[in-house]
């Protein structure tokens, strides 16, 4: 009996021994997280509640350092050229939805940057803004709303019209689109 417990002990101990040298051949190098993408990540974060207590500088800076740390962070830049947008920074506010743009198109980009464009001055470049932002979202009721109020401006009544029509198929309790369709076609 002794000496079957100790042949299995035997057979044991090589069969684990066998194991210990196989997983020295095969090591899983475990993967950490860039310490940067995390730093970034915070600072994002951090923007974002500044921007939420309307701490705009704070929340500027915040992205600023986030970028810094991740210079791709699409978000970042987003938020960034909002915040700049709400602090009354158009240019400022302008580059950075461009580059946003560049990393990632997307129709809340064009439509936040015609937002900076119309208040800067620049109505021409709103309107090609909005008109992008309703070629990749067909549904965005404010941008159709905007074009409409820079139509309007230029007294292309039939057009504003058209486009507040728009706005209100997209969203059916945009008053504002109402009145200003009725003041259109009064123009018209």
């Amino acid at each position: 009996m002794n000496r079957l417990k100790i042949t299995l002990l035997f057979t044991l101990s090589i069969f684990m021994g066998s194991i210990g040298l196989a997983q020295d051949d095969t090591i899983v190098q475990a993967t950490i997280l860039d310490s940067a993408d995390a730093a970034a990540d915070k600072l994002y974060n951090s923007g974002i509640e500044s921007f939420k207590r309307k701490q705009y500088e704070e929340a500027i800076n915040a992205f600023t350092q986030a970028i810094e740390l991740k210079p791709d962070f699409e978000l970042a830049f987003f938020n960034r050229a909002a915040t700049k947008l709400e602090a009354g920074k158009f240019e400022g506010a302008i580059a950075d939805f461009d580059y946003s743009i560049i990393l990632a198109e997307k129709p809340e980009s064009y439509y936040q940057r015609g937002q900076a464009k119309y208040k800067s001055g620049d109505k021409e470049g709103a309107e090609s803004d909005y008109s992008k932002t309703v070629a990749m979202k067909s549904d965005h009721a404010q941008a159709f709303y905007y074009r409409g109020v820079i139509k309007f401006e230029k007294k292309d009544y039939l057009g504003a019209s058209a486009d507040f029509t728009k706005a209100i198929n997209a969203k059916r309790t945009y008053a504002y689109a109402y009145n200003d369709r009725g003041s259109a076609k009064r123009q018209m």
